[in-house]
């Protein structure tokens, strides 16, 4: 079954409060968590690519913290850590299949550790309210994850 089909099954699982898709504000939503907490390119360095691909914010996170490293099936006791009644913005990564734009759901804790389960790869964490971004780098081949985070400094 394919990534898109099993986000299909999650959809019927919860409620809309539990887990949404911003179809109509997806691209401001990732703009705006961009413009707090990854580095934007320096077009000086190459004025003929000027665009900058979601898929470099794992190596431009700006003030990037390592919290800690953990066996991959300890992910849950960690995502536990998180309000349960608190939504989040989830940010699915592609490191694999880098043409592939990031993913973005509205979801509280229940439906984020369902997509988070299905999916297997790097993702983000990104409050609300934008004040704190989690990266979760998935290392699937030595069965660890590292947990990095990043505060905005200006809502801190």
């Amino acid at each position: 079954m394919y990534f898109e089909e099993k986000i299909e099954q999650i959809k019927k699982e919860f409620s809309a409060s539990e887990f949404k898709i911003p179809f109509n504000n997806s691209t401001q939503i990732l703009k705006t968590i961009e413009s707090h907490f990854i580095r934007q390119k320096d077009i000086s360095k190459n004025r003929n690519n000027i665009t900058q691909s979601c898929n470099e914010w794992a190596s431009n996170i700006k003030d990037k913290d390592t919290i800690e490293v953990i066996q991959l099936q300890n992910m849950d006791e960690f995502l536990d850590k998180f309000e349960s009644e608190t939504n989040y913005w989830l940010v699915i990564a592609w490191r694999n299949n880098p043409q592939i734009k990031h993913q973005i759901y509205d979801t509280k804790l229940s439906a984020l550790k369902a997509i988070v389960s299905i999916h297997e790869n790097d993702f983000f964490i990104i409050a609300k309210k934008y004040n704190w971004f989690y990266f979760f780098e998935v290392d699937k081949e030595h069965n660890i994850v590292s947990i990095f985070k990043s505060l905005d400094n200006e809502k801190s």
